[in-house]
């Protein structure tokens, strides 16, 4: 009799540890194995992303506000397991055309006498490096060649904010780009002083959603 309780008992222990393994390794969630979840995967949607500039004129710096309408990228809406996987090595493709400041003659004068000198096929293509205490690395590749700027970094409320200042002719090399759109706007830039002037540093501010999954 004693003999026949202790394997009834050792029966029941083997159930029990099997019952307890199953729900630890198969635990179910809506009929899926939890392991084919991407718990917390990243993507963006290109559409949604703003890439606003801001540039200043005549002595008093007014500033001129625009932004870039069409914006592409490879890894748009596809899925990485960290927000760095996404971001480090995220190749963009801007279309310069698409500058829309509001004025029309500002926004032609731009394309024909700054943008068709520092890109090509009005494209301005890049990519981002991996972000490092609230900074990255931009490459852009313009007419001139490449050149990377250290831009700020941030991620707070699903959306990353990429901002700073970009010299024209220093960071870009556009000298004969920033020398041509001067020109083309003398008299439009020249302020109360009579002084014409166009400032070669340009404010960016990129702004992309984060859809998280």
């Amino acid at each position: 009799m004693r003999l026949i309780r202790l394997s009834i008992l050792f029966l029941f222990f083997l159930i029990s540890c099997a019952d307890s393994k199953r729900e630890k390794v198969v635990p179910l969630i809506d009929g899926n194995n939890v392991e084919t979840i991407k718990e917390g995967s990243y993507s963006f949607d290109s559409n949604k992303a703003k890439i606003i500039w801001k540039g200043f004129k005549a002595t008093d710096r007014i500033q001129v506000t625009g932004q870039f309408e069409q914006f592409d990228s490879s890894r748009d809406m596809k899925q990485f397991d960290s927000l760095d996987g996404l971001i480090d090595g995220l190749d963009f493709s801007i279309s310069t055309s698409s500058s829309a400041s509001g004025d029309p003659v500002r926004d032609l004068n731009l394309k024909d006498y700054f943008f068709k000198l520092l890109t090509s096929n009005f494209r301005l293509t890049g990519s981002l490096g991996y972000p490092n205490n609230n900074l990255i690395p931009v490459t852009f590749n313009t007419l001139l060649g490449s050149k990377t700027v250290e831009l700020s970094y941030f991620f707070e409320n699903s959306v990353v904010e990429i901002k700073g200042i970009i010299d024209i002719g220093i960071d870009l090399g556009g000298v004969m780009a920033y020398e041509s759109i001067h020109q083309q706007c003398e008299q439009l830039h020249t302020g109360g002083d009579g002084v014409s002037k166009t400032w070669s540093e340009v404010e960016v501010l990129v702004r992309v959603p984060i859809i998280r999954n």
